[in-house]
């Protein structure tokens, strides 16, 4: 039986060799950039709706949730932080239809729901407050089996719309939009509406009326914000600055301003 001689010299060690050369290359690839160009441009945008109130406001002296957490985030990375409005982001039916991209904004903020469809494309959280939709209705009556409009008043980014009207659809029930949460609960205590799908810090006052959940994806989640993916050394340090704030109890005292349930409630 013919047996193959053992390599020597050179070949015997070109496998390793070539091992340690990969390992050596790999150690020297391009470091993420992410916070480097932030710091050099002085600033970080962020995208977000035109309005999603409590997360975003037109009121210049209470702008909403979101953008006082991110300023105090830029004032801590001594940068400047400049809202981008994305009015695609208004219509809240699919993240991906958003329009997004790097040239437009450093990260996306404005209740953003931490879901799996914006964590498919985005490096989102951490999670800084409560979102999502809830039903108030008469001794909490479920949509199904029962008559009359249901009021709709919508938030934040992240909502299937078109999943929300074939909820609707087979429920059997009529909708009204409304553009403000007050409209809507005046709507439900005069008996305009039957039922309202809001986001759970509706104030309500109409007795009887009761709070009860929505099936998934609808039901009071998460919101935060989100990263590129990729964006590692930017997207830490904003981490760390927000575990800081946590910590000290800056995001809970925002959060009690803006009426925001935080995520461990």
């Amino acid at each position: 039986m013919r047996r193959t001689a053992p390599k020597t010299g050179w070949r015997a060690w070109a496998p390793l060799a070539l091992a340690f050369t990969l390992c050596a290359a790999l150690g020297h690839l391009p470091p993420d950039a992410s916070l480097r160009d932030i710091k050099r441009a002085g600033l970080f945008r962020v995208c977000v709706p035109a309005v999603a109130s409590p997360w975003i406001t037109t009121d210049p002296t209470r702008p909403g949730f979101d953008i006082e957490v991110l300023r105090v985030v830029a004032q801590r990375m001594d940068l400047g932080m400049t809202p981008v409005a994305v009015s695609e982001m208004d219509n809240g039916i699919n993240p991906r239809s958003w329009g997004l991209t790097r040239a437009r904004c450093d990260m996306i903020a404005g209740g953003l729901a931490i879901t799996g469809v914006t964590r498919s494309f985005l490096d989102a959280g951490p999670v800084w407050g409560t979102a999502g939709l809830v039903l108030f209705s008469a001794d909490g009556a479920p949509l199904e089996g029962q008559d009359g409009t249901v009021g709709i008043y919508l938030v934040g980014t992240g909502t299937d719309r078109l999943a929300l009207g074939r909820l609707l659809r087979r429920a059997g029930r009529a909708a009204q939009v409304f553009d403000h949460p007050e409209a809507l609960a005046d709507a439900l205590a005069s008996g305009q509406i039957e039922a309202a799908i809001a986001p759970p810090d509706l104030e309500v006052t109409t007795p009887g009326i009761e709070i009860s959940d929505l099936p998934a994806p609808f039901e009071a989640g998460g919101a935060g914000p989100g990263f590129w993916k990729g964006d590692r050394s930017f997207s830490e340090e904003v981490r760390r600055i927000l575990r800081r704030m946590e910590a000290q109890g800056t995001l809970s005292t925002l959060r009690q301003a803006y009426g925001i349930a935080s995520p461990t409630e």
